[in-house]
């Protein structure tokens, strides 16, 4: 080979590498490679099949009336369109900034001849923009909040954000019907960016940032249609060493009438070692004043956390029991001092007492309550059950031998000797006894005919009448943990135990994004509150008569927007003070609404910004909307005496605005941020 080819070919190699690592690492995929191959398997399966049922026809028949009026509504077909698909990608690159927090995703569909179709209906709602390398492509939206739609070829193209969105497929590739994917290494690294971006106070530690990498695993499931339903394989990298294997003989003591068991076993000390303690230190960072012991002490348990952890070591089991009207649902719990205590604590708040051990007592629930709860214990086990026959055989008084029906063999079988999760279900069984629940139901949906109720009973029977038994397992393999499932419901309860495991670290991630937010949020209010300032001053000290006015002091619309909700343009309310205001007085407020009603963010006339608890934000609010209508606001600006029927005295008089560094929040107005 020539220098110059050798040297070519080493500048096409660096471009190429340069370029693939310029893409943003998916943080979550999931693609349908073969459309065609899928449908046959969904047309084969159980599903399809009770909805070709005779009895039937009627809601077939309720559907082929409407589908005329979707097609008007959404200008294309759907069933048409998945007839012709011939694959489907969605990949998430992202989770946005601490100011913007839109997930930034790329959906590609190959829907062949209706690809076209597809995308006139929706150009008809957006935007035309020129762009190469496709047949057309419009923006849905406008400014940060636009969303790309293109059509390349067969391909039908949707990107958010617009300025990232790229018309080059993307290869499809799979040999199951449904492959899913998450990266939890990468999104932990786009939740410690979140993070990092907020207030020194609240940027992630060490430990924080450990905790988070090691609780979000890489996970793929991969699922194919079979005549049973679904049939899906698990991997999620990390071999979570406080999941043990399950204590099978647990399973001899269910009655016969179980339909669907669940158990896992823990290592208590390994879990309190791996996300117990870390977990809490954590939140402690982000919620200095936050005493979890304390809340089991209000609760009246002698006990911590640290023990209650510690002390979860054994089998858990959620078992369900055929019954009527509503099944039965039981608990069982392992043992400890510090669970011993939780318990006691719960029974004497509802007036209730302790069953002595090898014995059961019902436990009250208060009125209202369908159904009886009864408590029993022994020597290993707490067990609490809404089935009025589980107590007795749970505690050896009656016949057992659930192991010695087949659904009972089913889970010895697929458990083996080192599952450390284990779910088996009578699918079938359960729809039956969804009957006469059902029929009640349906008894209020006056828009359908008698005949189209009766078909939805006749539907669910049908599946019935098809389901299996069902089961999920997931055991430690290696460096990595393995679970497998099949049955009308698919790998729903592998996915499940990853949810539950993952969702130990939710409280803090959920935090720390709300912290992020608020955060951004304040730093808008802030510069909001600058600008009316430095408009006050070149005024006479008169602010300005709206937040629009304020084009000319760098105020963006997207500064105009809150960061807990992008997409409203109302979310901050701006209450025109009157140039002798005061220090205290509200100058705008955040709508509690995005918030979810928990508290609202609001920056007063000097600079500071706070946050209002649940009851002070509604109050605020409702009091600012009163005050921004008024003609007062217009005229000259609201006097601080006018906010004293909802907030209380607003002192401190202000000689004139000052475009000054934020004074320091009392502590009577709420946190400062």
């Amino acid at each position: 080979m020539s220098f110059r080819r050798l040297t070519r070919s080493l500048l096409a190699a660096g471009l190429a590498t340069t370029l693939a690592a310029a893409e943003p690492a998916p943080l979550a995929s999931i693609q349908v490679a073969d459309a065609q191959r899928l449908l046959q398997h969904w047309n084969a399966g159980p599903f399809a099949r009770a909805w070709q049922d005779p009895a039937v026809a009627p809601l077939r028949a309720w559907l082929d009336r409407r589908m005329p009026e979707v097609v008007a509504q959404v200008g294309f077909d759907p069933l048409a369109v998945i007839a012709a698909s011939a694959s489907c990608r969605l990949v998430v690159t992202g989770l946005g900034t601490a100011e913007d927090q839109r997930l930034q995703y790329h959906l590609q569909a190959d829907l062949g001849a209706k690809a076209a179709a597809v995308f006139a209906a929706i150009a008809k709602h957006g935007t035309p923009v020129a762009m190469d390398g496709c047949d057309g492509a419009v923006d849905l939206g406008s400014g940060a909040d636009a969303m790309r739609v293109m059509l390349s070829g067969g391909r039908w193209l949707v990107a958010t954000p617009a300025d990232r969105a790229d018309p080059r497929p993307q290869p499809v590739a799979g040999s199951t019907d449904l492959d899913l994917r998450l990266d939890g290494p990468v999104l932990a690294e786009h939740l410690l960016g979140l993070m990092r971006g907020g207030p020194p106070a609240k940027r992630p530690g060490a430990e924080a940032e450990a905790l988070l990498r090691r609780v979000l695993p890489l996970a793929t499931c991969r699922t194919d249609l079979v005549p049973d339903g679904f049939s899906s394989a698990l991997t999620v990298s990390g071999t979570w060493q406080w999941l043990r294997p399950v204590d099978l003989r647990l399973l001899e003591r269910l009655p016969p009438s179980v339909n669907d068991c669940s158990a896992v076993a823990i290592d208590g000390p390994a879990l309190w070692q791996d996300l117990g303690a870390p977990l809490l230190a954590v939140l402690a960072q982000y919620e200095p004043g936050l005493k979890p012991d304390q809340a089991l002490a209000r609760l009246g348990a002698a006990t911590t956390w640290a023990d209650l952890v510690q002390g979860s070591t054994g089998t858990w089991m959620l078992a369900q029991s055929a019954g009527m009207p509503l099944p039965g649902y039981s608990l069982v719990v392992p043992r400890s001092p510090a669970i011993d205590a939780v318990v006691a604590a719960l029974v004497r708040q509802g007036g209730g007492e302790l069953p002595p051990e090898g014995e059961s007592l019902p436990i009250p629930l208060g009125k209202g309550v369908p159904v009886m709860l009864s408590l029993a214990r022994d020597r290993g086990h707490w067990l609490a059950t809404t089935d009025t026959a589980m107590p007795a055989v749970w505690l050896g008084q009656g016949g057992a031998g659930w192991n010695t029906t087949p659904l009972g063999r089913l889970a010895l079988e697929k458990a083996g000797t080192g599952a450390c999760a284990l779910a088996v279900s009578d699918t079938g069984a359960q729809l039956r006894s969804l009957g006469s629940t059902l029929g009640m139901l349906l008894s209020g949906a006056k828009e359908l005919s008698p005949a189209e109720r009766q078909a939805v009973i006749a539907l669910v029977q049908r599946l019935a009448a098809l389901a299996k038994p069902g089961w999920s397992v997931l055991r430690h393999a290696g460096d990595h943990l393995e679970g497998d499932s099949v049955g009308l419901t698919g790998g729903s309860a592998n996915l499940g135990l990853v949810a539950v495991a993952a969702g130990m670290a939710l409280p803090a991630i959920n935090h720390v994004r709300e912290s992020a937010r608020k955060a951004a949020s304040g730093n808008n209010l802030r510069q909001l509150a600058l600008a009316t300032i430095v408009w006050a001053n070149g005024h006479d000290g008169a602010f300005p008569p709206s937040l629009a006015s304020l084009d000319k002091h760098g105020v963006s619309d997207k500064l105009l927007r809150s960061p807990a909700a992008p997409e409203r343009a109302d979310a901050y309310l701006y209450v025109r003070p009157s140039p002798d205001g005061t220090s205290l007085q509200p100058l705008i407020v955040e709508d509690p609404a995005v918030w979810r009603g928990k508290g609202c963010m609001v920056v007063y006339c000097d600079g500071h910004v706070g946050w209002l608890d649940r009851a002070r934000a509604q109050k605020t609010w409702d009091e600012a909307k009163r005050l921004a209508a008024l003609p007062a606001a217009a005229a000259g600006g609201i006097r601080p005496e006018d906010w004293e029927g909802a907030i209380g005295p607003v002192r401190t008089r202000m000689a004139a605005p000052q475009a000054a560094e934020p004074a320091a929040e009392p502590a009577s107005a709420g946190a400062s941020f």
